[in-house]
Order: structure tokens, then sequence, then C-alpha cells
């Protein structure tokens, strides 16, 4: 039995995890390479921050997440595929780790703000 995600080590090895398989998924790679030209030691840490509030509430993550996902639709827009690559490695690197409540609670949450985001995404799109 694996273990449930309990601490912001156990945020940090899933989130390292999933941003390993994504700079190697040619569908999305891109996205954080080429074309958001992602800065991973300034990124990660954020991205760490905001799962360990969201899944343990820690209370370190104080961003405005849709803000640069709109930056980044503008510059090459989001579809379907990039969410669907983008929610598989967030969930195998759940499950690669962790099982349990808050492991479950973690895909559950990524399934909405995945949900969430394309619907604002989109709603951007209709008005412009």
């Amino acid at each position: 039995m694996k273990p449930d995600i309990k601490n912001r080590a156990d945020v940090e090895l899933f989130i390292l995890e999933f941003y390993a398989n994504v700079r190697g998924d040619e569908a999305i790679a891109y996205l954080f390479s080429s074309v958001a030209k992602t800065n991973w030691e300034h990124h990660t840490p954020i991205i760490i921050d905001f799962w360990e509030s969201l899944l343990l509430g820690a209370m370190k993550y104080h961003g405005g997440m849709m803000a640069e996902h709109f930056k980044l639709n503008r510059l090459e827009k989001l579809t379907p595929v990039h969410f669907e690559r983008w929610i598989f490695h967030f969930e195998n690197a759940i499950k690669n780790n962790f099982e349990g409540p808050v492991a479950e609670d973690a895909i559950t949450r990524a399934h909405h703000i995945k949900n969430l985001m394309q619907f604002k995404l989109s709603q951007v799109e209709a008005h412009s």
C-alpha cells in the first residue's frame, strides 16, 4: 500500500514527477519550453505552494493562476488535447506515488481545475 499525501515533501515529489513527464511529452512540452518559456526554478515552487495550499491548507499560494493561463492562451490556443495530456500526467504522478483520501482529492481537484479553466478560456474566446 502506498502512503497518502501528508506534507510539502509529498507534494514536491508528485509535482517534480509530473513536470518531468510533461517536459518529455511532445504534445505539451513546447507550451512550457517555447511558448511560455518557463523558468522552472521560479515556477516549480509556486506550483508546489499552490497544491500544498489546496490539499493541506498551507495558505502559501497567493497568485493569479487564471491570468497566467489567459496570457498563455493568447500566445498559443490551449486545446482539449493539451488539457487531456496535462491531466494524464498529473494523475499518473499521484497514482505512482500515493493513495488515500488526499491523493484522491488531488485528482478530483485537478479535474475541476481542468474543466473550469477550459470553460473560462472558452468564455473569453466567445466574447472576443
